[in-house]
């Protein structure tokens, strides 16, 4: 009864153990993910920039491969399920590959892993995802291209990998492949730049000569290069080298976040012949879950810490994407965003509270864990604007056009663009300036109204500008001239008397004076009948008839064309010929003139002209014409007055009245004797 009871015992016990690894097999399954072919697959080059062409992917390059995957939501995952990842047959990835994926806050949602040569790799989830909904997440991994390196005159590539992970496999070291050709350079200097959180292990470095043969790196002899390091520039220097070679060595890894998909970078270049390589290390996935979180962020005051209404942010991933606009903080100074997923975010204020001044630094925060009921908080803080004065100021400053000294005492009126006059006496001071304060903006002029003592006015409008909101007071520059000093020429001297020789007054004699008529050439008309032969006209003198003579004297008149006794004097300047002795007898070719009451005019400079008597002038025969106003002479003496003598002339009505009485009287003389 005994044995029956302990076979029956150990028969359930192995049904019961049976029924657990077959459950456990069951519980373990491959379950429906997407973006995980080698269709999916994105490549990336050394810069992050997309390979279209990925038949020209080289051998000797890095490059980074990159899967977005995600899982549907009724898809339930338990501990153990696994998806298959694909690699492409263009790339190769020549080590061993373990890398965790996890979510924002650090937590493992599954390990991807890889075997050198495979074509396909595998991530086996944890729980951590669940019935979670929205679950997605990125994987990127190391690669090389499959496509053979044609060979140069000088090149150099460069690859990297991780070489070795901590227990919970984080890398810990990671190494460095460079190959360089040198063409026919015999010696060759490599600075290779490391990027960040990486530092450089001395006693790592290898180098050795290689045959390409078929794409393939054959080792040949190694070979000892001069290594040289300052901060993360590590130099490499080979001499008489020929052949291809290759350095490798290794860097520890400096703060890795396990949450990140970390990323080392490196540049090698050839110095002096303008090759170099640059190559990344990309490690490590992620993946975000179902769950959400929500995010709080308040505004406050700078100064004083009271909360802010009326900001305005857009929400954005880590990338600067916007994921949200319009966001406004309330009353109490927050807004409020629901149903995030776990990841980085950043807020950017796109607009400030009235008075206060934009803030466009972002606020950043990390969103995860498992605590997604609890908010997360943010702060940021606004300063108020400054006062902005709505009026500005303008100073002008006057000073000398050539010396640039100040110049007090210029009185300035301000006027508005049109020319309407705003302020008036405006004055400079001691120093060449003046201030107006409290304009508003618009345009303005000053007009210079009154100089400085000594100086000539400058009435040229200054035009100047206030502008809105204008802090700074606005600068205007004028100028005057001094006044000009009266000039110090001498006065042009008064040319030199008798620089040109007056003329010569007419040769006297060329032309004869016509001598004086003789009486009785022309029977005197009969008493009481006077005028019956009318006298030549010089000039047409004579106007008026000569009035009747009256009766005859007792006493003889005496005979006419007697000369006087006394002979004229001679001219002191040059002049006509002494004229010939008075004829009474002759009439018609010239003024008669008495013995002694009057002397020959002088002729012109020509001997054809002068001046008789009462502005009567000769002409070239002689005869006089009146000309209306009294004239000197040629000569230069008086009207009225003869030269040399001084005498005065007769007038002429005198002498011809006087002629004829004394033709009168003759005849009424001879008459009476005949009777």
């Amino acid at each position: 009864m005994r044995r029956k009871l302990v076979g029956y015992m150990l028969s359930m016990l192995t049904v019961i153990l049976a029924l657990f690894m077959l459950g456990s097999t069951a519980h373990a399954k491959e379950i429906s993910v997407t973006g995980l072919t080698a269709g999916n697959a994105i490549v990336l080059d050394a810069n992050g920039k997309p390979v279209t062409d990925t038949s020209t992917l080289n051998d000797k390059a890095g490059y980074q491969l990159t899967y977005h995957w995600s899982i549907p939501d009724s898809e339930v995952i338990k501990a153990g399920d696994t998806a298959i990842v694909e690699i492409p047959t263009y790339v190769s990835i020549d080590h061993d590959v373990v890398m965790p994926l996890t979510d924002s806050a650090g937590q493992t949602l599954g390990t991807f892993t890889y075997t050198k040569g495979a074509s396909t790799g595998t991530i086996t989830f944890t729980d951590a995802l669940g019935t979670l909904n929205s679950r997605t997440g990125t994987l990127s991994m190391n690669a090389k291209g499959n496509a053979t390196a044609t060979e140069g005159s000088a090149e150099i590539t460069k690859s990297g990998l991780v070489v070795s992970s901590g227990s919970d496999g984080a890398p810990t070291v990671l190494g460095w492949h460079i190959t360089v050709t040198p063409g026919n350079n015999s010696t060759v200097v490599v600075t290779d730049t490391l990027g960040p959180n990486q530092t450089f292990i001395p006693d790592s470095v290898a180098a050795q000569a290689v045959q390409i043969i078929n794409g393939i790196q054959v080792p040949q002899q190694p070979l000892t290069p001069t290594v040289a390091t300052n901060g993360n520039v590590i130099t490499f220097t080979f001499n008489n080298i020929h052949s291809p070679f290759v350095i490798t060595y290794n860097t520890k890894v400096e703060n890795f976040n396990p949450a990140d998909t970390a990323k080392w970078h490196n540049t090698a270049a050839l110095d002096g012949l303008g090759v170099d390589a640059t190559a990344d290390i990309t490690y490590g996935g992620n993946g975000v879950s179902g769950m959400t979180y929500t995010i709080e962020l308040t505004k406050h005051d700078a100064a004083t810490k009271a909360v802010l209404a009326g900001a305005v942010y857009e929400l954005q991933d880590s990338t600067g994407k916007v994921i949200q606009t319009g966001l406004t903080t309330d009353s109490q100074g927050q807004l409020i965003v629901k149903d995030l997923h776990a990841g980085d975010y950043q807020f950017v204020e796109t607009k400030a509270p009235l008075g206060y001044e934009l803030n466009t630094t972002p606020v950043k925060f990390t969103l995860g864990g498992i605590k997604p009921e609890v908010a997360f908080q943010v702060s940021q803080d606004d300063v108020k604007q400054p006062v902005v004065p709505t009026t500005g100021d303008v100073t002008l400053t006057k000073t000398d056009a050539t010396t640039k000294a100040a110049l007090a005492g210029a009185v300035y009126e301000l006027q508005d663009a049109t020319g309407k006059v705003l302020k008036i006496g405006l004055t400079t001071d001691t120093t060449g300036q003046l201030t107006v304060s409290g304009l508003t903006a618009g345009n303005y002029q000053f007009v210079e109204t009154k100089a400085p003592s000594g100086y000539q006015l400058n009435a040229a409008p200054l035009p100047f500008t206030i502008k809105p909101n204008q802090t700074a007071v606005v600068t205007v520059a004028a100028t005057d001239e001094p006044v000009t000093e009266p000039g110090t020429t001498e006065p042009g001297k008064p040319g030199e008397p008798g620089i040109t020789e007056p003329s010569k007054p007419g040769e006297p004699g060329t032309t004869e004076p016509s001598k004086p008529g003789e009486p009785g050439t022309t029977e005197p008309s009969k008493p009481g009948e006077p005028g019956t032969t009318e006298p030549s006209k010089p000039g047409e003198p004579g106007t008026t008839e000569p009035s009747k003579p009256g009766e005859p004297g007792v006493t003889e008149p005496s005979k006419p064309g007697e000369p006087g006794t006394t002979e004229p004097s001679q001219p002191s300047l040059p002049g006509p010929s002494q004229p010939a002795a008075p004829n009474p007898g002759q009439s018609g070719l010239g003024q008669p003139a008495l013995p002694g009451l009057i002397k020959q005019p002088s002729t012109g400079v020509n001997g054809a002209g002068g001046t008789v008597g009462n502005g009567v002038t000769t002409g070239m025969n002689g005869f006089g014409t009146p000309t209306g106003s009294d004239q000197s002479t040629s000569a230069g003496y008086s009207h009225g007055t003869l030269p040399q003598t001084s005498e005065k002339q007769t007038p002429l009505w005198v002498i011809l009245a006087g002629i004829l009485g004394l033709l009168i009287a003759a005849v009424g003389i001879g008459y009476r004797r005949r009777a």
